[in-house]
């Protein structure tokens, strides 16, 4: 477990904030003012009701326990084998797997396995497949990830009368989702597994990364709604407007790079034109002023015209299967969903596309339910929208080595290469 020093910011271990097209468009919902009617209040209340339940209820997936399910480079499934260069199975370096309680708990590539608990109140599933015990570690995995959602009743954003970002803030929501879940693996671990109830310790650590997120405009929050548009607004981007992966991926790298008042403690590359060259990567780790850093490595794609090149679905697999893959940006015109992981031809991902009242994490009186989903989406890789971004966090040197040659692979594969690399 990570040392953990109390703070405005967390400390992340060996230090951890970004260094460095557009495709931000204006979206047009009514304006929403500071004070609102009863009728109004209502009217949003039923709205909230509908959202919430069709995003819980209708769209629930299942997840067939005979297939196999990679989530951030873990593998749940009976016996299923490593994924091969074709997306199928055979290769793919060495698999550990550990089984807990008698029951079956995951498959990894890497040297570090990831373990579960109970899983607290874990929902998701929708069939009698929930009850394998690789299933129910499945949905505690999928309920240990930060779910941030469409929020009401927040101050304006900036100069505008904007209290909620419903309609429009979904890639805004996922971006925090991706940052969210960097952070987690720093402070908390990839085997987390989020349980009310758990140790004072692990709590204040859980709120400490969600408050940064808090939907104020304060400092204390250098990664809410209103910060992350104060940063987009240096590309033109204004309340109200739809952002897409490439120009969310611009703003993150503002957001975080611009926060140091911790002192360096991540730095996040961009890559430009499909592009990851080495020696900007190594660039952007000694602008921390150290000699290492960890880096988070954003990839913005354009993966076909109107949909995606079907051909490029084996490598965003290979990716998913990756342990240092921290998730991909994407979804549907102008409905962001934040992917981490895939079971088949389906992708499987957290839905921002709900709304809730607006509450401080950093707040021992609120609850952190709000921030974790029980009921993942899933959409077919053909109705993904090509334009998408990836995510890879190099927490070591030795991982940023095998991020190399994990790309130098790709390139040596029959898999078509999603982006190219660079000396």
């Amino acid at each position: 477990m990570s040392q953990y020093t109390p703070g405005l910011y967390p400390v992340l271990p060996d230090g951890m904030v970004v260094v460095d097209s557009s495709d931000a468009g204006p979206a047009s919902p009514p304006s929403i003012t500071p004070t609102r009617s009863l009728t109004s209040r209502f009217l949003s209340g039923c709205k909230s009701a509908l959202n919430n339940m069709v995003n819980a209820q209708y769209i629930k997936p299942r997840f067939s326990a005979a297939t196999p399910v990679w989530l951030l480079g873990v593998m749940y499934g009976d016996d299923g084998p490593p994924l091969a260069a074709d997306g199928g199975g055979g290769g793919g370096g060495p698999v550990i797997v550990r089984e807990e309680s008698g029951g079956y708990v995951g498959i990894s590539r890497s040297g570090s396995v990831d373990s579960t608990g109970s899983g607290g109140s874990v929902g998701g599933g929708g069939s009698s497949s929930s009850a394998h015990p690789h299933i129910q570690a499945l949905l505690s995995d999928i309920w240990s990830r930060p779910w941030m959602t469409y929020r009401e009743g927040f101050p304006p954003i900036l100069s505008s009368k904007y209290t909620s970002d419903v309609g429009w803030g979904c890639m805004l929501r996922s971006a925090q989702m991706m940052l969210a879940h960097t952070m987690f693996v720093h402070v908390l671990g990839r085997d987390f597994r989020y349980e009310p109830g758990c140790p004072a310790d692990l709590e204040a650590r859980h709120r400490s990364v969600l408050a940064l997120f808090a939907d104020v405009p304060s400092d204390r929050a250098p990664f809410s709604v209103h910060n992350l548009l104060r940063h987009a607004a240096e590309d033109g981007v204004t309340p109200g407007s739809w952002l897409g992966p490439s120009m969310v991926c611009r703003t993150l790298c503002r957001a975080v790079n611009q926060e140091k008042r911790a002192g360096p403690q991540l730095r996040v590359y961009l890559a430009l034109d499909c592009l990851v060259s080495r020696e900007r990567v190594e660039e952007t780790i000694l602008s921390s002023g150290q000699d290492w850093c960890p880096v988070l490595i954003l990839i913005p794609l354009r993966l076909g015209t109107q949909q995606i090149n079907m051909a490029y679905v084996p490598a965003l697999q290979r990716v998913l299967a990756n342990p240092m893959c921290v998730g991909i940006l994407g979804g549907k015109p102008r409905h962001s969903l934040y992917f981490i992981g895939f079971q088949g031809s389906e992708m499987v991902g957290l839905d921002p596309h709900t709304c809730r009242t607006t509450d401080d994490p950093s707040d021992k009186s609120s609850t952190l339910k709000s921030y974790h989903c029980n009921s993942p989406r899933k959409i077919n890789f053909a109705g993904v929208d090509p334009s998408i971004a990836l995510g890879i966090l190099c927490q070591t040197r030795e991982e940023l080595e095998g991020f190399y040659a994990f790309s130098a692979e790709e390139t040596d594969t029959k898999v078509k290469p999603l982006y190219s690399m660079s000396e």
